[in-house]
């Protein structure tokens, strides 16, 4: 009862972000065509701070760098600190799984950077992937946060989940989950073949399992499907990429979850426009979900 009580007097609020593809032209000025990533940071710190979160999670899906070396990673620390130096009043965490943007294919440890980077955003060694450790997990709010590595194959053009990891981690929660990952789980378009290519296995693991939540990015799209078994569905939420490409056609997007107890949650997805005139920079507009 009392835990109950604790709980109840918190705000938990998750920010799911993924796709941010920092790369040589953007790295360069720390902006992307005419809209900076200070503008962007600015508008989530915002519009999360209309929530008055007691706790913030920052869930980063991955492609962070456009490819995967140190140098893009610097670009990507100044991004997180500023949003991290906008909350200094109350816990920030941060759980990341990579994508495939962020494997270094002409290094020999083709996640090294991508790890470090990890390592230093989290203090978290359960973020740092391997081929023995593909799935990380902790435990915080009531909840339990899981990530898989949809990219620990180091193939950019493949993806799959190492289904041992995975449910060892998934058993071991104590509390409902949000499973984090890359890669989509159903096709997008015709011959797609950029999904889980074993995401059957990963249905059956989330649904006998405490699973709440399942995030993703990679299609720069946003989704919203349900799995289930006749007993159970797990909403499976796709986020757009957070930052502006250079190729057109893209949705440019961040989720808002407010974590409530006992797996209760509600989201928010926001788009990113640029239609406003220069001196006025982009804005933000709701995207109710049923």
């Amino acid at each position: 009862m009392i835990l109950m009580e604790i709980n109840a007097n918190k705000k938990v609020i998750l920010l799911h972000i993924t796709d941010f593809h920092f790369g040589d032209q953007m790295a360069l000025n720390y902006s992307t065509g005419r809209v900076t990533f200070d503008q962007v940071a600015k508008l989530i710190i915002a519009e999360l701070s209309t929530y008055e979160p007691t706790d913030l999670i920052i869930a980063v899906g991955g492609d962070i760098a456009d490819k995967a070396d140190a140098y893009h990673y610097q670009a990507a620390k100044k991004f997180f600190n500023q949003l991290g130096e906008a909350f200094t009043d109350i816990p920030v965490n941060y759980i990341v799984t990579p994508g495939n943007h962020d494997i270094n294919i002409k290094a020999a440890d083709k996640f090294g950077d991508f790890n470090k980077f990890a390592r230093e955003l989290t203090e978290n060694h359960e973020f740092v992937y391997s081929p023995e450790h593909t799935a990380g997990m902790v435990e915080m709010h009531g909840w339990s946060f899981i990530t898989t590595n949809t990219a620990f194959k180091e193939d950019t053009k493949s993806s799959k989940i190492y289904p041992a990891h995975l449910e060892k981690k998934l058993l071991a929660a104590k509390n409902p989950i949000v499973l984090l990952l890359h890669h989509h789980l159903i096709p997008m378009y015709q011959n797609d073949n950029s999904l889980v290519s074993n995401a059957l296995d990963l249905f059956k693991l989330a649904l006998k399992s405490n699973v709440i939540i399942l995030l993703h990015g990679h299609v720069h799209s946003s989704v919203r499907i349900y799995i289930g078994d006749g007993t159970k569905q797990i909403p499976v939420i796709g986020c757009g990429a957070l930052l502006p490409r250079l190729s057109d056609g893209y949705l440019n997007q961040f989720n808002i979850f407010n974590l409530k107890i006992d797996g209760a949650f509600e989201v928010i997805p926001y788009a990113i426009t640029n239609e406003a005139p220069y001196e006025v920079g982009p804005s933000i507009i709701k995207q109710y979900l049923d």
